[in-house]
């Protein structure tokens, strides 16, 4: 498809405050030589954080040519190709998907792509799912094209609210595919997390208002990341442990938006009631709420040669992640003809997140020296 071709079509991209300096470029001349250039509409809304969100409006053909010219310059060095990331509807994610990963599947092997993938979790605070497109600038953008036609055919349903990057996590970028400290080339990967407590299927983001003594069940991560955030915020910036428990007995461990009673409503009332009346007093925030938090697991790999940087010597750097995140650390043994090593770590969500952060940490200080 060449310039001036295809559809009238919006199309918003998650992109690190890095590719965002490349595209304005020194004093905005590059995003003034792209307007001038294209008939296409270019927004980078404001954002301090680590990513940006890019907004193109224009002709299919112009957006996907401004790529074609910008697109290497937007990243770092990477074996696996370029990365884009498109920000859709979360309603539009299934036309990509398709019934049972058809679709998906389909475009996975007509695209040739290293990664294709849909992240389940919504960006926070928003309705914005998050494609990712990693390989040859010519497949990416082959496959962006395909991607953009099926949107056409599937307009967002439901409410709408598009994804503000002054809302970034850090904590749980590598869930929903942002470009926090864990989702910029660190060496790290998340691959699944699983919960070690009987019956339950908790995310490390809805946890707290998913009926923390069993009664509720499991939701929408786009439903309840706000209630969760205030409760995360509220113990972070020191309240009471009395009102951060009467603000997650007021979610009433919601996850459906259905009515606000039933088991997990009494369980958030329990707690607020336990906590405000004295039974934790003296604990520490962190410690109180890890008391009421049950314990999951989360697996993440890291390549051969980013071990060490991990490990430090005689593990010295590995012990200390392990004490100040309070998590419980394991990694794989060493096989032939196995490129990554497997690290479980095991924890509450607070103390999962800190691990992370950490190992993260030490593969970007350490990494180049290995």
């Amino acid at each position: 498809m060449r310039r001036g071709e295809g559809p009238k079509v919006e199309l918003r991209f998650l992109i690190s405050t890095k590719a965002a300096g490349v595209i304005i470029g020194k004093g905005g001349e590059n995003i003034k030589k792209i307007r001038e250039e294209y008939s296409v509409k270019v927004t980078i809304p404001d954002s301090n954080g680590p990513e940006r969100v890019l907004v193109l409006d224009g002709d299919l053909g112009s957006i996907i040519e401004i790529f074609r010219e910008n697109l290497e310059k937007m990243q770092n060095n990477r074996d696996e190709g370029v990365d884009l990331r498109l920000l859709v509807h979360y309603s539009q994610a299934g036309c990509v998907i398709g019934r049972g990963g058809y679709k998906i599947k389909e475009l996975r092997e007509q695209s040739g792509l290293h990664t294709l993938k849909v992240y389940q979790m919504l960006c926070p605070s928003s309705t914005d799912r998050v494609i990712q497109l990693v390989g040859d600038v010519g497949k990416v953008l082959n496959c962006l094209q395909s991607i953009a036609e099926l949107l056409e055919g599937a307009p967002p349903k439901g409410s709408r609210q598009n994804y503000d990057a002054r809302n970034v996590d850090e904590f749980i970028s590598l869930e929903y595919g942002g470009w926090g400290l864990g989702n910029q080339g660190s060496g790290l990967n998340m691959i699944r997390g699983r919960s070690n407590v009987a019956n339950t299927n908790y995310s490390q983001n809805n946890i707290l208002t998913t009926g923390i003594f069993g009664g509720g069940a499991s939701g929408s991560a786009g439903r309840n990341g706000g209630q969760t955030a205030s409760v995360n915020q509220a113990l972070a910036g020191g309240l009471p442990h009395a009102s951060a428990a009467a603000m997650l007995a007021a979610t009433g461990g919601q996850t459906t938006g259905g009515p606000n009673t039933g088991p997990a409503r009494d369980a958030a009332a329990t707690a607020a009631a336990m906590v405000a009346a004295g039974f934790m007093r003296g604990l520490p925030n962190r410690m109180a709420m890890s008391l009421l938090t049950p314990t999951t697991s989360t697996q993440v790999s890291v390549s051969n040669k980013m071990i060490g940087a991990i490990m430090g010597r005689s593990g010295c750097r590995i012990n200390q992640v392990r004490h100040e995140s309070n998590a419980d650390i394991k990694i794989s043994k060493l096989e032939p003809g196995v490129e990554d090593r497997i690290i479980t770590i095991t924890g509450t969500p607070e103390q999962i997140q800190n691990a992370q952060f950490l190992l993260q940490m030490c593969v970007k200080r350490y990494g180049d020296q290995i």
